[in-house]
C-alpha cells in the first residue's frame, strides 16, 4: 500500500511539472535601413564647436525621427553635449559612431589638432567604449558653432529702398508751371513694371520651413530674398537655390549658403540672371540631399 501510494504521488508530481509553462523568450526587434553620420569626418582646433548629426533611413530610403546611442573612443579628446555639440579639449583622433537598434553607423573620424601643432596629429586610437543614450533624436533643431571657424558673409548688392508697392514701381516726371495769375498748366506721367515675385515656403521630406521667399529685379542685379516670417528647421550644410522643379537638378541654380534659419535677409543671384527664369526657391541640405523647404514663385 506504501508503495502504491509513493507511485501515484510520483506520478502527479511529472504531471505537474511537465505542464508548467516556461517563460516566453523576448523578441528581438530588427530594423532594416540605414545609420549615417554628418559629418563622417573632420578636423577641429582645440576649443572648437560644432554638431554631430546621425540619420536614420528605413528600408523605403526615408528619414525617420528616432533615438540614437551614441558611443565616443575617448571623451578625454571632447566633451559631448545632449544637443550632440562636441567641443574639443586635447589634441588626438577619435572615433564616433551612432546606433539605432540593431543598426550602427559607419565610424566618424574627428581629428582634434592643439594649438601649435601640426596638421598631423599624433598617432592616438583612444582608449575607452564610453556610451551615451536615450537623449538625442534623430532631427535636432539646434545648431551652435563657436571657437575659430570663420563666419558666413554675404556680399553683394541689397535691393534699393523705393517706392515700390505691390510689385509695380511708379516713376513720375513731367513739367509743371506756376505763373503769376495762379494757373497751373504742366503733365504728369505714371509709368511701371512688375519687378518682384514671391512664393510660400512649405516644408519638404519630413523637414519644416514657412514664410515667404522671392526674387526681386533692381536694375540688372538680382536677389533672392526672404521676408521676416521666414523659418526653416535647422540642419547641416544648408544652402539656397533656385530651380525649375521641386529638386534640385543640373539645370538649377547655386545661390548661396544660407546665412541664418530665420528673420528678413537676402542673397544676390548671378549677374544675367533674369525674374522668370526660375520657378522656385529651395532650401536644400547637401549632407543628405535632400530639399528642407520648397516655394513656388507667382
Amino acid at each position: 500500500m506504501k508503495i502504491l501510494k509513493s507511485a501515484i504521488l510520483f506520478t502527479v508530481t511529472i504531471l505537474a511539472l511537465s505542464c508548467k509553462k516556461e517563460d516566453p523568450t523576448p523578441e528581438t526587434k530588427t530594423f532594416a535601413g540605414t545609420v549615417q553620420i554628418v559629418p563622417n569626418a573632420k578636423q577641429i582646433a582645440v576649443g572648437d564647436t560644432f554638431t554631430v548629426f546621425a540619420f536614420y533611413y528605413d528600408n523605403n530610403n526615408q528619414i525617420q525621427n528616432v533615438n540614437f546611442t551614441w558611443q565616443l573612443s575617448d571623451t578625454s579628446l571632447v566633451s559631448f553635449s545632449d544637443k550632440q555639440l562636441i567641443t574639443g579639449k586635447k589634441a588626438g583622433i577619435l572615433e564616433i559612431t551612432a546606433r539605432f537598434e540593431n543598426l550602427v553607423s559607419e565610424k566618424s573620424l574627428i581629428t582634434i589638432v592643439g594649438n601649435g601643432l601640426s596638421n598631423t596629429p599624433p598617432n592616438n586610437t583612444g582608449t575607452g567604449n564610453n556610451t551615451f543614450t536615450g537623449t538625442v533624436s534623430g532631427n535636432n533643431n539646434e545648431t551652435t558653432t563657436t571657437g575659430t571657424n570663420p563666419a558666413t558673409t554675404v556680399t553683394g548688392t541689397p535691393p534699393s529702398v523705393s517706392t515700390t508697392t505691390g510689385g509695380n514701381t511708379s516713376t513720375v516726371s513731367g513739367s509743371n508751371t506756376v505763373s503769376g495769375s495762379n494757373t497751373l498748366s504742366g503733365t504728369n506721367t505714371v509709368s511701371g513694371t512688375n519687378n518682384k515675385r514671391t512664393g510660400s515656403l512649405s516644408g519638404r521630406n519630413n523637414y519644416s520651413g514657412q514664410g515667404t521667399a522671392g526674387v526681386e529685379l533692381t536694375g540688372a542685379q538680382l536677389s533672392v530674398f526672404f521676408e521676416s516670417n521666414f523659418s526653416v528647421q535647422n540642419g547641416p550644410d544648408l544652402v539656397v537655390y533656385l530651380s525649375n522643379s521641386e529638386t534640385v537638378e543640373t539645370s538649377s541654380l547655386f545661390i548661396k549658403e544660407l546665412s541664418q534659419k530665420s528673420g528678413a535677409h537676402s542673397y544676390s543671384a548671378p549677374l544675367g540672371t533674369n525674374l522668370n527664369d526660375y520657378n522656385y526657391v529651395i532650401i536644400h541640405c547637401r549632407a543628405v540631399n535632400r530639399a528642407f523647404a520648397v516655394a513656388r514663385l507667382q
